[in-house]
């Protein structure tokens, strides 16, 4: 995609007027007129107004002057998997802009610094991204870093550090959840003691509404799963329904699956293990083309295998076993289920 996005800028590079390829797509002699939550508007000689999100922008050439000069080379730097090179240019012209491009500029360096593994630079951005004015938490969301270089605690201390002094600040609820998420995700990537603390602080925050990207609930579920299988608190259950209710279809059979377990940890009585069945039989049933169904078959079978339905649970076991995708760490655990209690001489064939 970006080779087709320079290809498409050779086409217009002697057109007047502002361009914006995306996804390969040149718009020439258009002019930008606004950035609002990372989406930038701009309209056509025709007058024809179109937007994009800054995340699916390959490449945008600006013709006012000689203000624009870096920040032109710099965006063909980026497309043209040159990040270093970028980033020099962005840094030089990002004090000079105004308006919404002071904005604009700190999302393409998240994306350049975290090209070239320097996460403390790219979260420093990302602070920015989250409370600037014409980007904030939606547009946050959309270019999370992703690169985490191996062996550089100094590096990591000064992410850690920029976080933290964002969010010493008043900051809003929306741009909170974004900050905490991201640092419970740094300090677990890097087995640092103080990740299962900012699990608990991330899980509670409510994930703004309007944010989908699949890191941000990637990140979300993994801070439910470590504070769960911690302790089950009353607090984390409602954010894990938080999570069920807005998340995507995608996240909804892992959430689920998070909630069966955790509600069977709590069983005791027989009514206590037939709600911890409930979420395991949804992913299966609503779920069933998914390999996380065979997942919901085995939690199931489980707990009904605690609550004395022996017969019942060996059932749901085959079914799990017949299931298609099966996942290679369910069909182990299912096995091995099935085989002691088959040695054991309870339920049927």
């Amino acid at each position: 995609m970006l080779i087709s996005a320079l290809v498409a800028l050779s086409f217009v590079s002697q057109a007047r007027g502002d361009q914006v390829v995306i996804g390969g797509i040149a718009h020439a002699k258009v002019t930008i007129k606004a950035l609002d939550a990372g989406v930038l508007s701009f309209v056509d000689s025709a007058g024809v107004a179109s937007t994009a999100r800054l995340d699916e922008i390959d490449l945008i050439v600006v013709d006012r002057g000689d203000l624009f000069t870096d920040f032109n080379q710099a965006e063909r730097f980026l497309a043209g998997s040159d990040p270093e090179r970028a980033i020099v240019r962005y840094r030089r012209v990002s004090g000079l802009l105004k308006g919404f491009w002071p904005d604009l500029v700190a999302v393409r360096l998240v994306l350049a610094h975290d090209r070239v593994g320097q996460l403390d630079r790219a979260v420093s951005n990302f602070v920015r991204v989250v409370r600037g004015k014409t980007t904030g938490p939606l547009a946050a969301a959309r270019v999370m870093p992703t690169s985490f270089p191996k062996g550089r605690a100094a590096l990591v201390d000064r992410a850690i550090s920029h976080l933290d002094a964002a969010l010493a600040r008043r900051i809003d609820e929306d741009e909170r959840a974004l900050l905490e998420l991201l640092r419970y995700d740094i300090l677990k990537r890097y087995k640092r003691p103080a990740a299962l603390a900012a699990a608990r602080r991330a899980s509670l925050l409510t994930i703004p509404e309007g944010v989908h990207p699949e890191r941000v609930y990637a990140i979300l579920l993994d801070a439910l799963q470590d504070v769960l299988s911690d302790h089950v608190t009353r607090q984390a259950m409602a954010a894990l329904d938080r999570a069920i209710a807005h998340s995507s279809d995608e996240f909804v059979p892992s959430f689920l699956l998070v909630r069966g377990w955790a509600l069977l940890k709590q069983a005791k009585t027989s009514d206590d293990f037939i709600r911890a069945a409930w979420p395991f039989l949804r992913v299966a049933i609503h779920f069933a083309d998914d390999g996380r169904a065979a997942d919901g078959l085995y939690g199931a079978a489980v707990a009904l295998e605690r609550m004395g339905r022996v017969d019942k649970a060996m059932m749901l076991l085959r079914e799990c076993l017949e299931h298609k995708p099966l996942p290679s760490t369910t069909r182990r655990l299912a096995t091995a289920a099935l085989d002691r209690l088959a040695k054991a001489g309870v339920g049927g064939k």
